[in-house]
């Protein structure tokens, strides 16, 4: 049966009501005195309500409302239907979306607001509900339906809404007092022309609205309305953003990272945005059971039942643009001052107002993945972020669960009022787990290039900027070989360590490597002062009696890279999913876990136009079962030299510099000789010999 034909047409002129016959509820806004009646007419509306002030709805500025009788506001022209849509072509504010009739009773006013005393109790409002946003209300509008009755006459309703606003910010409240139920169609929220900025208060029946809140107050529910975003200053703001699916529980499909992440070990290419607050890496996770101890790599700004089918908009983004790159680089450098870093790459996923699935309130945050071939930051930045009674954790978690870190705030408010950096709102944790290399390491540093992740690879040839001469042979190029050595003129073909092999060249840890697990081989030529003057003070350290002044260094790193034979410790405990690989663990066919063994080392090639110095630092060296040699050779294997230690883990703490883990060569081939007077006064030379000492 179709709704019968309007009969009732009371004249468009409104009147002014002398009282309301409803007491008013405590928490409702003034209303009555003062107040313009609404026509009394079935599926009715006001005349256009010229405000005194534009307000600004997501974006769009309006002049003028419309009070609709059936529980809606809109600003371009009334809304007589009844049936409340849930997509719809135009901007809509519905505390109560339903077939209302003012002719069998109750009364629907509205009132422009300029009182100081009234705009002082709405801004005091706003300012509980939204602390941190600062606001003083210029203008106040006030619709209230008291005691009007559903179509078909199963009770009354009282109900209002209120737009507390200035130039700037636009709020709205809801206020409810009676609201029984019906078996009609009703939507209490309000809509967009922008579809992600829609919300739909989640409860089951109409009824529940009057003890419902997003606030803590029964009865009272209120957003923030104008569209822009309140985000705070240390928000990115990437190009490229995209939107997740708005579904309950849903998540983006797989994201191909424009750069491998590393994460504890493990080399991730691809990540999964869940609208539920939190990032994985294999697969997004099912349903909404939270727990960072899962065996699995995630990290949660924010986990919890989060519901986009209501509002707010979850987006994604994985620019690499200069200025992005430079504000998370000095952000990364201002809260980890001592740890050299230049972000090459930054994954952004933001979090704006979206609602808990309970419907009590929403959150505004994001997490920001800063990083480069060698390290890895994590910053999460939290906005608005509303109590919950929802159970909720923050902090990240591992395969192995060794490095998990949940947040210890008693309240999921306090993560926008905390910090772990002592910046307000922002928490910062380093996550590529690898070890910061020893003090007598080089720092990496701009310009790393990372050879290619293949078993027995190497670089390319690499132009020197500075000719490298190595006994007597000027060498104007090099190679960087996974396996641990460097070579002149030409790659190696196999991964067995020779250094009487006919053929230059330098090994810091020569043995058969594979990066295809895990770890970075990274290389760059440095002709930074700052370096030029560190490994010229380490030479003449080590020299005394050389005069020296580098003006090149070429620097490998080998980082936590494991060996190819994978030898290691039976793990007690296994937490992989499937087959993985990385420098942490692998977990084989049968479910067995091993702990893979990794070395971390690093030469540097430290020249000016006559000398040539090489520096070989060793960090953590694990045991290899596999051949293995430490030194370097000669294509006429007069110069070979290899470094004699009892195995390999004893190269992190042997030295020929009295610096645990560091060794240092002269490889020019000049001799250093000083002349000095004999009997027969013919001049001799006496030549230096350098001893390596083992510790």
């Amino acid at each position: 049966m179709g709704k019968p034909v309007l009969l009732y047409v009371i004249g468009l002129l409104s009147f002014l009501a002398s009282e309301t016959d409803a007491t008013a509820p405590t928490d409702f806004l003034p209303f009555g005195n003062g107040d313009t009646l609404n026509p009394v007419s079935d599926d009715g509306s006001s005349p256009a309500i010229t405000l005194t002030q534009p307000i600004t709805y997501f974006g769009n500025t309006y002049n003028i409302v419309f009070v609709n009788n059936n529980g809606q506001l809109t600003f371009t022209a009334p809304l007589y239907e009844y049936n409340p849509m849930v997509k719809s072509e135009r901007d809509i504010i519905a505390p109560l979306w339903t077939d209302l009739d003012n002719t069998q009773g109750g009364n629907i006013s509205y009132r422009v607001f300029t009182s100081s005393d009234v705009l002082a109790q709405a801004t005091a409002a706003v300012n509980q509900n939204f602390p941190s946003i600062p606001f003083v209300a210029t203008s106040l509008f006030v619709a209230t339906w008291v005691n009007v009755p559903y179509f078909d006459d199963e009770g009354v309703v009282t109900v209002q809404v209120a737009l507390v606003y200035n130039l700037q910010r636009t709020f709205i409240l809801f206020n409810y007092a009676s609201t029984p139920a019906t078996t009609g169609n009703w939507m209490a929220g309000f809509h967009s022309m922008i579809l992600h900025r829609s919300f739909t208060i989640p409860v089951n029946a109409v009824s529940e609205l009057a003890s419902s809140s997003n606030i803590n107050i029964n009865g009272q529910w209120s957003f923030h309305v104008d569209g822009a975003q309140t985000l705070p200053a240390n928000f990115l703001e990437p190009d490229g953003k995209i939107l997740n699916p708005a579904a309950d529980n849903g998540s983006s499909g797989a994201i191909i990272l424009q750069q491998p992440f590393k994460y504890f070990g493990r080399t991730y290419s691809q990540i999964f945005v869940s609208n539920n607050g939190y990032l994985s890496f294999t697969d997004p996770l099912s349903g909404n059971t939270l727990t960072l101890n899962s065996g699995k790599d995630i990290i949660a700004p924010l986990w919890t039942h989060l519901d986009n089918t209501y509002g707010g908009s979850i987006s994604y983004s994985k620019s690499a643009s200069s200025n992005v790159l430079a504000q998370i680089t000095a952000a990364v450098k201002q809260y980890f001052p001592n740890i050299p870093f230049a972000a090459t790459s930054v994954f952004v996923a933001t979090w704006v107002g979206v609602p808990y699935y309970s419907g009590a309130g929403l959150v505004s945050f994001q997490v920001v993945l800063a990083y480069n071939v060698h390290r890895s930051f994590v910053l999460t930045y939290y906005g608005d972020v509303a109590q919950t009674g929802q159970q909720w954790q923050a902090g990240y978690s591992t395969v192995d669960s060794v490095s998990s870190f949940i947040s210890p705030k008693n309240s999921v408010s306090e993560l926008a009022s905390r910090s772990n950096i002592n910046v307000t709102g922002c928490w910062a944790y380093q996550v590529d787990g690898s070890p910061n290399l020893p003090a007598n390491f080089l720092p990496f540093g701009n310009g790393e290039i990372v050879t290619p992740r293949s078993d027995n690879a190497s670089s390319e040839a690499i132009v020197l900027q500075q000719p490298f001469k190595y006994f007597g042979r000027t060498l104007n190029q090099t190679y960087v070989n996974n396996n641990g050595l460097l070579t002149f003129t030409k790659p190696p073909t196999d991964c067995i360590p020779l250094l009487n092999s006919g053929r230059d060249v330098i090994a810091p840890l020569w043995t058969h490597f594979d990066n295809r697990r895990g770890g970075t081989i990274s290389y760059r030529e440095d002709t930074s002062s700052a370096v030029l003057a560190q490994v010229t003070a380490a030479v003449k350290q080590y020299f005394p009696n050389i005069a020296f002044a580098a003006s090149s260094a070429f620097v490998v790193t080998w980082d936590s890279v494991p060996y190819y034979n994978g030898a290691g410790v039976r793990s007690k405990h296994c937490f992989f999913s499937e087959l993985m690989l990385s420098d942490k663990g692998c977990k084989d066919f049968n479910g067995i876990c091993w702990y893979l063994k990794v070395a971390t080392f690093q030469v540097v090639l430290v020249s000016s136009v006559q000398r040539s110095f090489i520096l070989l630092n060793y960090g953590n060296i694990s045991e290899p079962k596999q051949t293995w040699v430490a030194g370097y050779g000669t294509v006429d294997s007069v110069n070979s030299f290899t470094i004699e230690v009892s195995n390999a883990s004893a190269l992190s703490y042997s030295s020929n510099t009295n610096v645990n883990g560091r060794s240092s060569f002269q490889v020019d081939g000049t001799p250093n000789c000083k002349p000095v007077k004999a009997k027969l006064c013919l001049n001799l030379y006496l030549c230096e010999l350098v001893l390596l000492q083992h510790n």
